[in-house]
């Protein structure tokens, strides 16, 4: 029969919230020496390292700092100051500049490493290959709030509003409730089953719920 006003919607599927995802990109030219994923839904945390880049040019300006800062010419102090622009517009960072400096040795290598916890969504380099700036090296999605996409029966869909309270439990967590909104009401309608889409973004800080799950 045809669903009651309080009856709760029987079926959703867990999926990554889109606007989450960010991608790693090379700021500079390189090549990948080591990849530390391997594969996408891997699951990674806040500042885990992702890719080491080896940086070819980074090791000739920072050879010409070093013979700056150590010689005793005139002008060689003003010379060091455009040296380290240079630098910076390679894409080096500050903090690595300054560490340069301390130890007295060039390092053309750097670690990229995420910006938060999450999953891989996308993996766009592999060790050996050579990448450009701008180039995404692994795309991220975090999983701190997820998308529900429900099937709402017709019945019901006049009921829901964008921004009303959703309350949703998973198949795998049967004691635990997850608490959204709805955010959109998808303009597809299931000819079949009479349903049409929800999509509700759910709370998800523990990063329990993954997609696929129902």
């Amino acid at each position: 029969g045809r669903p009651s006003q309080n009856e709760p919607l029987r079926l959703g599927a867990i999926a990554v919230d889109e606007p989450t995802i960010v991608g790693l990109q090379a700021r500079v030219e390189g090549f990948v020496e080591r990849l530390h994923v391997r594969a996408t839904f891997d699951t990674v945390r806040e500042g885990q390292p992702i890719a080491e880049l080896f940086v070819p040019d980074w090791v000739a300006a920072q050879e010409e700092l070093l013979a700056l800062i150590r010689s005793s010419q005139p002008g060689a102090r003003d010379l060091a100051d455009a040296a380290r622009n240079r630098l910076r517009l390679l894409g080096m960072p500050t903090d690595e500049i300054g560490r340069i400096e301390r130890e007295g040795r060039t390092s053309g290598r750097v670690t990229v490493r995420s910006p938060a916890n999450g999953i891989v969504w996308e993996i766009g380099s592999r060790d050996g290959m050579r990448v450009m700036p701008g180039e995404n090296l692994v795309r991220i999605a975090s999983l701190a709030t997820v998308w529900l996409v429900a099937e709402v029966p017709e019945a019901q869909a006049g009921q829901l509003a964008i921004g009303a309270p959703v309350e949703a439990r998973a198949a795998a967590f049967p004691d635990r409730s997850f608490k959204g909104n709805v955010q959109a009401l998808l303009p597809e309608v299931n000819t079949t089953a009479r349903t049409v889409r929800a999509r509700i973004v759910l709370t998800n800080q523990q990063g329990l719920l993954k997609p696929g799950m129902f």
